[in-house]
Formats: structure tokens, C-alpha cells, sequence
């Protein structure tokens, strides 16, 4: 497998809530917000420069355990989350995500987004 970079963030689209709650729930500072119906609300992460991102996705959900009664809630309105993943590099790439990592996903309803950008000029 060739060497690939990546971007992570957590985006949140709610019916009616505050962008500011969402911020300060999770703890997190918010890259884009938008207070148009739906709210949506997005952090970017600060990734390390390897090709783990499956690992990094792992690592980020486990801190967002504590938080898993607010994704239900959102969820439960008609809201949705996710983890945006972009993938960039030049040649064929890729990486696995553990069938643990996806259970927690799961547990947390947080959902898996990919953008795959086969041109490394396109890096962050």
C-alpha cells in the first residue's frame, strides 16, 4: 500500500439546535457552523501526518463516549453525525477499519463519510 494523507472531521445537522450548544457539549471548537434549518455544525481535527486513519478514527470516537446520550438525541429528531474522512494521495490506497472501531461507531450513531481525492495535489 503507497503512503496516503487525511482529514477528519465531526459533522453534526440538527432541526433547531443552537451551533453554540453544540460547541459547548462536546467541548470542541466548531470549524464551520450555519444556522440556516438545519443547523449544521462541524470541528476539524488535527490529524497526525501518517496513514493511520482508521486508528485515528478509533481515538476520536473513544472520546466521544462520554457524549453518546447527545448523538441519541440528535438522532432521535431527525439529526444527523458523522465523521467526514478525506483521503488523499497518488497512488492506490487504503486502510481497515477493525470490526471494533465500527461497533462503537455503531453504538455512538455516529456514521463514516469518505471523500477520496486520487490527486496529491489536492492535500490539506
Amino acid at each position: 500500500m503507497h503512503p496516503f494523507r487525511y482529514a477528519v472531521s465531526l459533522r453534526i445537522w440538527h432541526p433547531q439546535i443552537d451551533a453554540a450548544v453544540v460547541s459547548s457539549t462536546l467541548g470542541l471548537a466548531p470549524k464551520r457552523t450555519s444556522s440556516a434549518v438545519p443547523t449544521y455544525w462541524s470541528h476539524g481535527y488535527d490529524v497526525p501526518q501518517d496513514s493511520e486513519s482508521a486508528a485515528f478514527i478509533h481515538s476520536a470516537a473513544s472520546a466521544l463516549q462520554q457524549h453518546a446520550a447527545f448523538f441519541r438525541r440528535v438522532r432521535a429528531v431527525g439529526g444527523r453525525v458523522e465523521f467526514f474522512v478525506g483521503w488523499f494521495g497518488e497512488q492506490h490506497f487504503g486502510d481497515t477499519f477493525l470490526h471494533e472501531t465500527l461497533s462503537l461507531l455503531a453504538e455512538l450513531q455516529i456514521d463514516l463519510s469518505f471523500d477520496v481525492y486520487p490527486d496529491a495535489s489536492q492535500v490539506p
